[in-house]
């Protein structure tokens, strides 16, 4: 380690000494045919957004989704999400899941 690394552990004085992060990027593994991480998230928020709507009868059930379904759906995927380094989802899964609950309007 060298001095230089040492001076940045310094304590900060004010706020314009706080360094600027580079914006977040999504992170795609097109090796292991694997979504990020991101994309589980926004599934799993749009599905919770669809129960949301099918609880305040915004939209109409169809007869295999409804709002237990979708949210069910959602908290399987953030079991998958909390355990992303053993347990993983294709693309291919995820699109049917998309096509299954009806959400492929969303991610055009």
């Amino acid at each position: 380690m060298n001095l230089n690394s040492l001076q940045s552990l310094r304590p900060l004085t004010d706020v314009g000494a706080v360094p600027t992060l580079p914006p977040l990027q999504k992170t795609t593994y097109k090796i292991l045919n694997i979504p990020s991480q991101t994309e589980l998230l926004l599934l799993s928020t749009n599905l919770l957004y669809k129960s949301k709507l099918l609880l305040d009868g915004a939209i109409t059930p169809t007869n295999n989704i409804n709002a237990d379904r979708c949210t069910y759906e959602a908290i399987k995927l953030m079991k998958i999400f909390d355990n992303y380094q053993d347990q993983h989802l294709t693309h291919k899964e995820v699109k049917q899941i998309r096509k299954d609950f009806k959400l492929n309007n969303l991610y055009r």
